[in-house]
């Protein structure tokens, strides 16, 4: 799984670095803001810029959308090889057979389970562990 939140937080983070350079950019704004007053901690910054990049790049729609659309395509799309980097990753042989015998229906359905069903940004910001600073990060994008 530390490839899916590997691409999130490599995309958000590039992408909120562009965003600072610009001086017309709302979420160069807010990055730029949160972090000359040193209030949060790390992690919880690294949280808002993926929610800014969710939010903005993202389009408030569900993961598997973001993944079809974002992550390379090696397997024939890019859920299949998402997935098959998941399976080698995790080294799953089962999982690999899988990806190799399966339609691109069913792996689309696969990760919609995989991902809980997370059809917005605000439930996958509810699901992130204790601790990680989700107080702060949601009531400083409250609208």
């Amino acid at each position: 799984m530390q490839i899916i939140k590997s691409f999130i937080t490599t995309h958000a983070l590039k992408w909120s670095d562009k965003e600072k350079q610009d001086q017309n950019s709302i979420a160069g704004f807010i990055i730029r803001h949160i972090e000359s007053h040193d209030k949060l901690r790390d992690a919880q910054i690294e949280a808002i810029k993926v929610y800014l990049w969710l939010k903005s790049i993202g389009g408030n729609k569900p993961l598997v959308e973001l993944f079809s659309k974002l992550y390379p395509d090696k397997e024939g799309d890019s859920l299949t090889t998402l997935l098959y980097d998941l399976a080698v990753e995790i080294d799953n042989k089962k999982l690999i057979m899988y990806v190799k015998e399966s339609r691109e229906e069913e792996i689309r359905d696969f990760f919609i389970k995989l991902f809980g069903g997370y059809k917005q940004v605000s439930n996958i910001l509810f699901s992130l562990p204790m601790g990680s600073g989700k107080t702060f990060v949601m009531a400083s994008n409250i609208k």
